[in-house]
């Protein structure tokens, strides 16, 4: 219970700090939500749809990644929760780690860029 009082603390100071609320600070706030509330079951985890759709709306704005690949994130992230069906010890880390992948993106869009692999020199298609 004091870790949702003080991820509201924090949201509080954070939205101060912002200049407008936009995608990047919904999505926050929903992660906080969703990592600092007393009870979640894993059927709640839909509403990770809210700061998924906002991660895609500021990786669009920030045009680092095509279109095409942005469509693709959705169904990457629903085949990652269901890969943790697969096992009990496997279930709850799977969603951390989208957890943090989403809000990783939300924060700084540019590391998403950085895990694209590079073309050798000489070797673009005709």
């Amino acid at each position: 219970m004091g870790g949702y009082l003080l991820a509201g603390i924090g949201l509080c100071l954070y939205f101060r700090k912002a200049r407008r609320l936009a995608e990047t600070e919904i999505g926050v706030a929903v992660l906080a939500g969703i990592l600092f509330v007393p009870y979640l079951h894993y059927h709640d985890l839909a509403i990770l749809l809210i700061p998924l759709f906002c991660m895609l709306r500021v990786l669009r704005a920030d045009g680092r990644v095509a279109a095409q690949d942005i469509v693709l994130l959705p169904l990457a992230a629903s085949y990652l929760l269901l890969v943790g069906f697969m096992g009990f010890w496997i279930r709850y880390p799977v969603v951390y780690l989208l957890m943090l992948a989403i809000g990783g993106t939300l924060i700084a869009p540019g590391w998403i860029q950085r895990l694209k692999p590079t073309r050798p020199a000489g070797s673009e298609r005709p």
